[in-house]
């Protein structure tokens, strides 16, 4: 309205558009005293288009069509419509003026306090209007009101311009600030995520070895628990060896133990002939005599004493036919072990299991397979030593029996006679069959002396075995002790 009130002539139409002006800027102020319903954004919408649309209207209306607006001059002074127009204009304004003080006052917000000043500005010159005419000094002053009130918008735009500048250039410094951390937080966020995929991996890593020990630690446990039935196996085997007797039975239970006790796939026993050569006399496992062969390994033992083991017969095989000899037969491993009684080796005992490597379950298992071939050559030893006490107890026998047939045959067959011819020899010395001549009768006495010292002889012969039986009676008696010494 003023914009276009200024750049018209003085006239009607000059005074039309400055009145429609105030009075539109006094309802817009006055709108302050509306309700909360009214004031709401959408209804402020509302209220900035039906404004915009009457300033657009009003003015083309009284540029294109004078002769319709209302007479706002009359005699060269205002017209009451145009006065009219204008207090009202200016009490409008003065009643928003006193709801921004009230405002003022409760919020202390300087806005308030500058729009009760603008609007108290525009009421007065609202208010005065009537009081002036076209180039009076009324006239002046209200226009003059006017013109404060509206360098205060200004001045109010200006600085409102000038904070939103400021307010901008911080907003803009506080993004570049803000981009500056979100860059470097990024920075920081990768480094995170790079530390992140580190310890991830370190974590997979550990985790990989973890398993690894877990598969490790349950690898062991199952090879100590398959060692412990090995070895509560070969233990059993070792209890019935302890109760045999002959040699057979120690060669049995010492080919059996490694393929029942154990899980080998075959194994046997082999002593020397008379010619050195190695004879098997045990076997266990399938097909174990069809596998047998006098092979250099049982000759190598029993010469050194030293057992032999074989992880692997095709890598590292001791001799060169070993491979295929090994794969005819389906076996990867072998070992012989010396059974020695003392310092001499008695036999050999061959096993040969179905797996390759050096933690195979063969030689895992040797350790435990050399203390049982310990203990079968000191049960084997033990059993020779009982079979030469047999025998020697039935030497001995025999001798006892040949002594007690010798006593009794002494006592019966040469103290009957002995007896008869000292009888005799003592009837002759007392003249039962008339006197002999001494010469006789010397003879007679060398017969009977000669005769007691042996039938003595023969009584001391069977008092000593007397007292071999524990039969011989202490019989206390006086004695004669120079008989005694010349006897």
């Amino acid at each position: 309205f003023e914009s276009i009130h200024a750049a018209c002539p003085p006239g009607n139409t000059f005074v039309f558009l400055h009145s429609m002006g105030s009075l539109a800027g006094g309802i817009c102020f006055a709108l302050v005293w509306a309700p909360e319903s009214i004031r709401r954004r959408s209804s402020q919408a509302l209220v900035l288009w039906v404004t915009l649309f009457a300033s657009l209207l009003c003015p083309l209306w009284a540029l294109l069509s004078p002769d319709t607006v209302p007479a706002m001059l009359s005699n060269g002074d205002f017209s009451g419509t145009a006065v009219a127009m204008n207090l009202i204009a200016g009490l409008l304004f003065l009643a928003a003026m006193l709801s921004f003080i009230l405002h003022y006052h409760r919020t202390n917000a300087m806005q308030s306090y500058l729009f009760a000043c603008v609007a108290l500005l525009f009421g007065l010159s609202g208010l005065t209007f009537r009081y002036s005419s076209i180039w009076s000094n009324g006239w002046w002053l209200w226009h003059l009101l006017s013109l404060i009130a509206s360098l205060l918008i200004l001045a109010y735009i200006a600085r409102k311009y000038l904070n939103l500048v400021s307010d901008l250039k911080h907003t803009i410094a506080d993004r570049e600030q803000a981009e500056t951390d979100q860059r470097e937080s990024n920075a920081a966020l990768h480094k995170a995520k790079q530390a992140a995929l580190s310890m991830m991996q370190d974590a997979n890593q550990q985790r990989q070895r973890a398993e690894v020990a877990l598969g490790q630690l349950e690898q062991f446990e199952d090879d100590l628990r398959r060692r412990a039935e090995w070895g509560q196996g070969l233990q059993k085997s070792g209890q019935e060896l302890a109760a045999c007797h002959t040699v057979d039975e120690i060669q049995q239970i010492a080919a059996h133990a490694p393929v029942q006790r154990v899980d080998m796939h075959i194994a046997w026993v082999r002593v020397p002939d008379a010619d050195g050569k190695l004879q098997p006399v045990a076997f266990s496992g399938e097909n174990a005599q069809r596998a047998f062969r006098d092979s250099q390994c049982g000759h190598c033992v029993m010469e050194s004493g030293s057992q032999i083991l074989v992880p692997d017969t095709v890598s590292h095989p001791p001799f060169p036919d070993c491979p295929n000899w090994a794969h005819k037969h389906g076996f990867a491993s072998c070992a012989t072990f010396p059974i020695m009684g003392g310092s001499e080796c008695l036999a050999t005992l061959t096993v040969r299991g179905a797996e390759a490597g050096p933690h195979n379950p063969l030689m895992q298992a040797a350790p435990l397979l050399q203390v049982f071939v310990a203990q079968v050559g000191e049960v084997w030893q033990r059993c020779i030593v009982m079979q030469d006490l047999v025998v020697a107890r039935h030497e001995a026998e025999a001798a006892s029996q040949a002594k007690s047939d010798f006593l009794a045959n002494m006592s019966h067959e040469l103290r009957t006679p002995l007896n008869s011819i000292i009888g005799f020899s003592q009837v002759l010395q007392e003249g039962y069959f008339g006197e002999l001549q001494p010469r006789y009768k010397e003879y007679v006495d060398d017969i009977i002396s000669s005769g007691r010292h042996l039938l003595d002889l023969i009584n001391d012969i069977l008092d000593l075995s007397k007292v071999e039986a524990g039969k011989m009676e202490l019989i206390l008696a006086p004695v004669r002790l120079g008989d005694l010494l010349h006897n």
